[in-house]
């Protein structure tokens, strides 16, 4: 019985230290060329603020359940994004649909519009970085996560 409780204790241990590392996680952005042009970290557990190259808030987003949601630099309400199993649907702050995000098992994302045309994709090429595709295909950045 006590070695079950050590298990059970190391168990809950790591699952702290994996959400404190999540937590701590930032994403660094870069364009096509490799040159840094912001970056966003988690200042709360949940909520994630966004910085240009210069350091300047360019927004946050807040996350609650399968939810979050977008502020721009000024704190105005852009809208939310709702998981549901691997996609997200996406609204305005009118709560109109602007479209979705479909994730694969690796992390790797594409975008749909509100008519279900495919805008873009980010594809997981390892290594914890993302190329930022459009939609003819072309690359025009990467992120670091």
């Amino acid at each position: 019985m006590e070695k079950t409780e050590e298990i059970k204790t190391a168990h809950i241990f790591l699952l702290i230290l994996l959400a404190v590392s999540l937590c701590a996680a930032t994403e660094t952005f870069y364009d096509r060329n490799g040159s840094e042009t912001g970056h966003c970290n988690f200042e709360t557990q949940i909520k994630k603020v966004c910085y240009d190259v210069d350091g300047i808030r360019t927004g946050w987003k807040e996350y609650s359940g399968n939810r979050e949601e977008s502020y721009d630099k000024d704190g105005e309400y852009e809208g939310f994004c709702e998981r549901h199993g691997t996609e997200k649907r996406c609204y305005d702050a009118d709560r109109i649909f602007t479209g979705k995000i479909e994730t694969t098992s690796d992390g790797s994302e594409t975008y749909y519009d509100n008519s279900g045309s495919m805008t873009g994709r980010i594809i997981n090429v390892g290594g914890g970085r993302f190329d930022v595709i459009e939609n003819d295909g072309t690359r025009i950045g990467s992120i670091n996560r």
